[in-house]
């Protein structure tokens, strides 16, 4: 799998991506690295841990605000089995 790089709409406006409360946004796969920049995941779940990201690769949030995410089990925004770096990001 390629590595992805996903960017909000502009400095100014961050860009908003939802799970609807219903799904997970971004499973991270060993060897693949995800950098997301300026967005807002919002609403992400999963009855697993991880309610929106699960990363076992590498994840890069620049300017990323996770908020409203839901977990069956620990790590409500957040399962982190891999390097994860967080530069003037928030979880809410």
């Amino acid at each position: 799998m390629p590595n992805s790089y996903i960017f909000g709409f502009s400095l100014i406006s961050v860009g908003t991506l939802s799970g609807q409360g219903i799904v997970r946004l971004f499973d991270v796969s060993p060897g693949v690295t995800l950098t997301l920049q300026d967005i807002v995941p919002d609403r992400g779940y999963s009855p697993s841990p991880g309610g929106t990201i699960s990363n076992q690769g590498t994840a890069v949030l620049n300017n990323v605000r996770i908020s409203n995410s839901v977990s069956g089990a620990h790590g409500g925004a957040i399962q982190n089995s891999g390097s994860l770096t967080c530069n003037g990001s928030r979880l809410e």
